[in-house]
């Protein structure tokens, strides 16, 4: 495990290819600097997993909330980009990929949800997004 951190400068998406066997835990997205951010604006964080045109938010920065905390798995090929008119920041670290296997032996979503509920346990709690090749996952349990 190490520590990973990348820049994405305004209106240049960051590309990322992870070596084999290796993937990225991102932990915090920040906004560079706050003082060029108007009070009333908001800026989207966005992710594309690979081939995949279409990519997803995964949140907001502004100048009263520069940073946000995320618990997000990232392996392969993916593509980090923002509407900011500053730099954004993520960091985490790098780490084995588990999953680089789990994607060759799980073959349906069914096979992925008992695996997921055997790493999980039932009485734990906690919301994790799960990126595994070109698949997303959000596993979600709910401590009874």
């Amino acid at each position: 495990m190490e520590f990973w951190g990348i820049e994405i400068k305004p209106g240049k998406p960051f590309k990322v290819i992870q070596k084999d066997g290796f993937m990225v835990h991102a932990s915090q997205v920040t906004l560079g600097d706050v003082e060029k951010v108007k009070k009333d604006e908001t800026f989207a964080v966005y992710v594309k997993i690979g081939d995949d045109e279409n990519g997803f938010m995964i949140g907001n920065l502004s100048q009263k909330f520069p940073q946000f905390s995320i618990d997000l798995y990232l392996g392969h090929e993916f593509e980090i980009s923002h509407n900011s008119t500053s730099s954004v920041y993520l960091i985490g670290y790098r780490t084995f990929d588990a999953f680089d296997e789990l994607d060759e032996e799980i073959d349906s979503d069914s096979e992925l949800d008992e695996y997921m509920e055997q790493q999980i346990g039932m009485f734990t709690f906690f919301t994790k997004l799960l990126l595994c090749g070109s698949h997303i996952y959000m596993c979600i349990s709910y401590e009874i």
